[in-house]
């Protein structure tokens, strides 16, 4: 066996964390970032997206890791110039925005008219091609129409979030918000995990909540990968062969 420790520090932690207006960003540092064209995004996402974009020379990258202080930029701008209702649909509070944990990008095709707050990312092949290929690579199309009594956010097309593999696959298997999966989530924990099963791996995913250092006890040869959810506790996956 091996021993697993966590700390409640490690909930506001890693690509799974959830924020929206009920869960502010809690993270204090700025994230590890990484270059990609003239935007930043944490590390390991951003190196997921260029395994992406260098099969293409047409999609531009407009918006990805934000201060706090360019959201609340950002959000005053939009009100300024286009209402409140347009900046209530399509830009995130400050401390609000997944912006800020640079897992976040949005996306243009190159030519097109670039807008900062609606970005066009739509209506063309390579869209579709893009958004299949980010879940293979650990992205989710965020906010989609169908989930905007959830999310509290308009249909986005053009905005992609890290999440990391197999999460982003399971959510689009089942057609999961990422609210709705870390619904899912809370419901299992290490003696019942969730469990998906991909080309001879087997991944038990669950939660254990947090109010205290805990430590837990893993097979000795499985491999594991931890997230915080950013609500109360840290998602554990596990990965095994079949």
């Amino acid at each position: 066996m091996q021993t697993v420790y966590l700390q409640p520090s490690q909930i506001n932690q890693g690509p799974l964390v959830l924020v929206n207006a009920a869960h502010p960003y809690q993270a204090s540092q700025i994230p590890d970032l990484k270059k990609i064209q003239n935007e930043q995004m944490q590390t390991r996402a951003a190196m997921a997206l260029q395994q992406i974009l260098k099969q293409t020379d047409r999609i531009f990258c407009v918006s990805g890791y934000r201060s706090h202080a360019t959201q609340q930029a950002l959000y005053e701008d939009c009100i300024k110039e286009r209402g409140i209702q347009t900046a209530a649909n399509y830009v995130a509070l400050p401390g609000c925005s997944e912006h800020e944990t640079g897992l976040a990008m949005d996306l243009a095709l190159k030519g097109s008219d670039i807008d900062l707050i609606c970005p066009h990312f739509q209506d063309d092949p390579l869209c579709d091609w893009f958004s299949r290929e980010a879940v293979r690579h650990g992205f989710i199309r965020r906010y989609q129409a169908k989930d905007q009594e959830v999310t509290g956010i308009a249909a986005e097309p053009w905005h992609f979030r890290y999440v990391g593999h197999p999460h982003a696959a399971l959510m689009e298997r089942y057609g999961w918000c990422l609210e709705n999966y870390h619904r899912i989530l809370a419901q299992h924990d290490l003696y019942d995990p969730l469990i998906y099963v991909e080309e001879g791996w087997v991944y038990e995913i669950f939660l254990v909540r947090l109010t205290r250092p805990t430590s837990l006890s893993l097979r000795a040869a499985a491999a594991y990968m931890l997230s915080g959810n950013n609500i109360d506790g840290v998602v554990i996956t596990v990965r095994r062969r079949a």
